[in-house]
């Protein structure tokens, strides 16, 4: 049986500090990035919500330019929906 230096146990202990440490990060990063795009699919969910409410149904372009949104650009619009006549008009900055 080999018996490890001191040296060798430190460096072990190290690797797997180390390995824990990194897979605790990982997996906080995950989450908050989660729970980013959670919130911005609900932005868009809501937004489509409104301008069917206010326009009817909405052509594949408008869908396509929500899916591009950010969380806040849709709360903007969002906001927008009620003051502007048309579709158009909403999208236009």
């Amino acid at each position: 049986m080999v018996e490890k230096s001191y040296g060798q146990v430190l460096r072990e202990q190290a690797k797997a500090e180390g390995k824990a440490e990194g897979k605790a990060e990982g997996k906080a990063e995950g989450k908050a990035e989660g729970r980013i795009e959670g919130q911005e699919d609900e932005a868009r969910s809501f937004l489509r919500d409104v301008l069917e409410e206010r326009f009817g149904p909405l052509p594949p372009r408008v869908l396509a330019q929500i899916r591009r949104e950010t969380r806040d650009r849709c709360r903007e619009l969002g906001r927008r929906a009620y003051r502007v006549s048309s579709l158009s008009d909403l999208f236009q900055t």
